[in-house]
């Protein structure tokens, strides 16, 4: 008696592989773009937390009168050593820019830090 498989066993095992891949692959790269989106996410709540960092060393620098702004880039914060140097958006791969620019704004007995997205490329 031979042992192995049959032309018609291996089609049978190769097509129900590809159906469980066509299933698998689009929940699996789901996954993978929210995990990346929270990343991206996270790094940008980690550049606003460097940013009032850098206002709490720099209080006569922040705005003083409600609904003014101060603009500050990632550069600056990266020359001050408020952020490390390698900061790679999830999304991309690639690093922020130095241009990025994270928006002080007085409110009316606080301030609002916000990275402004527009500058991210």
């Amino acid at each position: 008696m031979k042992k192995g498989f049959t032309l018609v066993e291996l089609i049978a095992v190769l097509a129900i592989l590809s159906i469980l891949a066509l299933i698998a692959i689009p929940s699996i790269d789901k996954v993978l773009k929210n995990t990346r989106n929270e990343l991206y996410e996270t790094q940008l709540t980690n550049i606003e937390n460097c940013a009032k960092n850098w206002g709490a060393d720099n209080l006569l620098l922040l705005p003083t009168t409600e609904g003014e702004t101060v603009t500050l880039t990632l550069g600056q914060l990266k020359a001050g050593g408020y952020v490390e140097s390698d900061i790679k958006n999830p999304k991309n791969n690639e690093l922020f820019p130095d241009t990025l620019e994270v928006v002080i704004t007085r409110q009316a007995s606080y301030y609002t830090y916000e990275v402004d997205e527009d500058t991210i490329s």
